[in-house]
């Protein structure tokens, strides 16, 4: 029998499969996450699905980032040569300066194409192992939300722009087109992640030049195509909650996750509130407002966060030592910013990708990322909890 394996076995196996790797705390799991024994849940519930999967579909298949590599170094020295061929055979005059200069996009990405087209078979297994290890770790992730009472979505918002166009077109392999409706199959969120958006937390810290209906529609465009991913929706207290995780796409180094929470609140705000850390921008662009600075009523945090308001009363009252704890917590020292209006409270945190319990490009996985899924979880309920507190709901 599968389950027959003891948790101390299962951990053993894992360790030397993966060499050495962080021991889970399950009992600081169990605590703080309220989950009766989370390794056992883990072993019965989580492992079995994982280990179901292929490593690899063949020998010669590799991960989704290994499987890019060729094709795209094929891409850039085909590029670069026929470049400077194509610079050698034109006439040294303004006509062939002039198709030159026109002719650099055009090659290069028909470079590319033409690249990628011939790597496509190595491609496509590469994005289809990919496939399975998405629809394994949601199964695993819907059933831990389940088990406390939560809704798990794995894609909010469906497939990302650019993916979704490229399967309704003619000529898109129809492995594409099934990634696309996979992700489709699994979106929602729609409402939590159109107030997150309008909030500004998706938007790039740039400066954008242009009229204001170009600007507008830049914007849009941009938060539109960033990757959303790991949603969870619930109620903690009677306070409901929409939580996902978004990328933010960084050149020359890893990409930025950030868990953007939402907190639909049990009565309408008189102002807005807006809270963030050291050495980040406020969120979105509120130029039009009137707001004053408002110090943070716990001292243990005044070094750690700056908050302004238009009703610097009800600014206290929503950012209580509680609040600003359980903020703290979530972020670990990283990036934070906040927002209050309406009937929402909107907290945003950068760090790493905080649901991976399996490596969607790897494959890779242990207990150890199982169980900081789980205290990541818990870290978003402590959050509610006393935001919950606040309002005055627990």
């Amino acid at each position: 029998m599968r389950f027959a394996c003891s948790v101390d076995c299962l951990l053993n196996k894992v360790a030397l499969m993966e060499g050495t790797q962080k021991s889970p705390n399950w009992m600081e799991v169990e605590n703080r996450l309220g989950l009766k024994d989370p390794a056992m849940f883990a072993q019965k519930h989580i492992v079995p699905l994982f280990e179901e999967l292929p490593e690899k579909l063949s020998d010669k298949d590799v991960d989704w980032k290994s499987s890019l590599q060729p094709p795209m170094t094929l891409g850039i020295v085909s590029f670069g040569m026929s470049f400077m061929f194509l610079n050698l055979i034109l006439p040294d005059n303004v006509l062939g300066f002039f198709v030159w200069f026109i002719s650099f996009f055009p090659l290069f990405l028909a470079c590319m194409a033409g690249a990628i087209y011939l790597y496509r078979k190595r491609i496509l297994a590469a994005m289809a192992q990919g496939q399975e290890r998405f629809i394994a770790r949601s199964r695993a992730l819907s059933r831990l939300a389940e088990e406390l009472g939560y809704r798990y979505v794995p894609a909010p918002g469906g497939a990302p722009a650019a993916l979704d166009w490229l399967a309704r077109q003619s000529f898109a392999p129809k492995e594409v087109v099934e990634i696309a409706d996979v992700l489709n199959d699994h979106g929602g969120m729609v409402r939590p992640l159109e107030a997150v958006r309008k909030s500004g937390m998706m938007l790039a810290d740039v400066t954008v030049l242009g009229t204001q209906e170009n600007i507008d529609k830049y914007k849009d465009n941009a938060v539109r195509h960033l990757r959303v991913e790991d949603g969870f929706q619930g109620k903690v207290e009677e306070l409901p909650f929409s939580a996902f995780e978004w990328v933010q796409p960084v050149e020359d180094s890893d990409d930025i996750h950030h868990l953007s929470i939402v907190f639909t609140l049990p009565r309408q705000l008189h102002g807005i509130t807006q809270l963030r850390s050291r050495h980040i921008s406020w969120p979105g662009k509120m130029e039009e407002v009137e707001f004053k600075s408002v110090g943070v009523v716990a001292p243990a945090f005044e070094d750690r966060f700056r908050m302004r308001a238009t009703d610097q009363v009800e600014a206290r009252t929503i950012f209580d030592p509680a609040v600003l704890e359980g903020v703290a917590e979530l972020a670990h020292g990283e990036k934070v910013r906040a927002i209050a209006y309406e009937t929402v409270l909107i907290v945003d945190v950068e760090g790493k990708n905080r649901f991976e319990m399996m490596d969607l490009l790897s494959g890779d996985w242990n207990t150890s990322r199982i169980a900081d899924s789980m205290l990541h979880i818990a870290e978003m309920r402590e959050l509610a909890s006393a935001v919950a507190a606040a309002f005055r709901l627990s």
